[in-house]
């Protein structure tokens, strides 16, 4: 061989060299950057979560006191339906027939 072809040879297996160490670390950087994202992900995952989960008691809150405040009310039309009976019980006695006599027509129909 010349000196001009070992010249070569060597220039081409450091050019071979330094690519694969550069291969090497561009695969070692695309694996930190996965990792990095892997890491954001599962922390935007776990907001998102947490999130969710506040919401979901504010609803469950909310309704809950929905449902007493409709509860109160029932008892409150109760209370006054049983008080109106006990003032008038023949007036409600009425009412209560002149109501069961219009269903009754209705249903015959």
């Amino acid at each position: 061989m010349s000196d001009n072809e070992t010249s070569a040879s060597k220039h081409a297996k450091q050019a071979a060299e330094d690519l694969r160490a550069e291969f090497a670390a561009l695969r070692d950087d695309v694996n930190a950057i996965l990792k990095t994202l892997k890491t954001a992900s599962t922390e935007v995952a776990g907001d998102a979560k947490s999130a969710a989960g506040h919401a979901a008691q504010g609803i469950k809150r909310a309704a809950s006191d929905k449902f007493e405040d409709v509860r109160d009310r029932a008892e409150t039309l109760e209370e006054d339906l049983v008080r109106n009976v006990k003032e008038s019980p023949i007036q409600s006695l009425a009412i209560a027939f002149g109501v069961g006599f219009a269903l009754s027509l209705l249903m015959r129909r």
